[in-house]
């Protein structure tokens, strides 16, 4: 994910999915989230994807999502599946979740966190 050469090495470590839900500017898309990742997360090379499975307008939520998150006007709830695995280690879930974190701190714009218990 960090760069655009042909070919990387590929990794036999199992992968760790966690989904997301955050609250994001509307206009952002998924190649700007990557963007934001692949600048300012120094474990960027665990993540190996991340896909939108959904996204919903702020004026599509109930006012009860809206105060779960903290969420305002101008923002929409996305569900962010990403795939963690490090080229030549197994990872715990404390480190996924440790990862899942800096990600969530990282795009969510919502006035309310969410965190992963790190065990």
């Amino acid at each position: 994910m960090n760069d655009l050469t042909s070919y990387r090495p590929v990794s036999v470590m199992p992968a760790i999915r966690r989904d997301l839900s955050l609250c994001i500017e509307k206009s952002l898309n998924e190649e700007e989230i990557g963007d934001i990742l692949r600048s300012h997360l120094p474990e960027v090379d665990c993540i190996e994807s991340l896909v939108i499975i959904s996204e919903t307008a702020y004026a599509d939520l109930p006012p009860a999502a809206h105060k779960r998150m903290g969420m305002q006007t101008g923002q929409k709830n996305i569900l962010l599946q990403l795939t963690i695995r490090h080229i030549d280690k197994s990872l715990t879930d404390k480190d996924a979740n440790g990862i899942r974190n800096k990600v969530y701190k990282l795009l969510h714009e919502g006035s309310i966190m969410e965190l992963a218990d790190d065990g």
